[in-house]
């Protein structure tokens, strides 16, 4: 191998293993920001999955098993 090739080799390697790091469980919490979450409001996320679920029952939505499709069971 030439000098020249095996040193581009080594930046890309490097500059590919620069973001990949494991952050230990304990420590998520600090790197978690509440902007990134999908619903901030718990009250309405429940109300959009439990008329998901209804409308969806006789296929199992959200994984769970199949129902009548009334929502009297969510």
């Amino acid at each position: 191998m030439t000098p020249s090739l095996l040193r581009l080799l080594l930046v890309t390697l490097a500059a590919t293993q620069v973001g990949c790091v494991v952050v230990p469980q304990n420590r998520r919490r600090h790197l978690a920001d509440p902007t990134m979450k999908m619903q901030d409001n718990a009250l309405e996320d429940r109300a959009r999955s439990k008329l998901y679920n209804s409308r969806e029952a006789s296929a199992g939505g959200n994984g769970r098993s199949a129902g009548g499709g009334c929502a009297c069971g969510n």
